[in-house]
């Protein structure tokens, strides 16, 4: 579909009803902004990152170095809410923010994600999200 604007924003996709515009997100799974702390393993040993936002599917780390696209990665998360646990993840794609920064963005999509883990980050994610959508949170 075309990509239409709106006031500021443009979106991809989506039908416009009444003059509102719906807009389709690309990802399979919706992500809700978090801010949590993690530490991602790669051939280059730890870094620490912070998780902006997570889905059952995947996440955006901001650290300080960059990884390569496709490299294969292990991820422990820390939520507030329970005890540690790891994620195996490919690099989806990385950059850096801005050009005098030593600030990275990275897509990570998770690859391998043990059961009770993937449900607690669907029940997490579900909870954020209706909470947005009713205004219960």
């Amino acid at each position: 579909m075309p990509s239409r604007s709106g006031v500021g924003t443009t979106f991809t996709g989506g039908s416009a009803v009444d003059g509102v515009v719906v807009a389709v997100q690309r990802r399979r799974r919706y992500r809700v902004k978090v801010e949590w702390p993690g530490v991602v393993e790669s051939s280059r040993g730890p870094m620490e990152v912070i998780i902006g936002d997570i889905s059952p599917g995947g996440a955006h780390l901001r650290c300080e170095q960059p990884f390569q696209s496709a490299e294969s990665v292990q991820l422990t998360i820390r939520p507030p809410e329970r005890e540690p646990f790891r994620i195996t993840g490919t690099v989806a794609w990385s950059k850096r923010v801005g050009e005098s920064t030593q600030l990275y963005v990275v897509g990570l999509r998770f690859t391998a994600i043990q059961p009770e883990d993937r449900r607690f980050l669907e029940l997490f994610t579900a909870r954020e999200l209706r909470g947005k959508i009713v205004g219960t949170s």
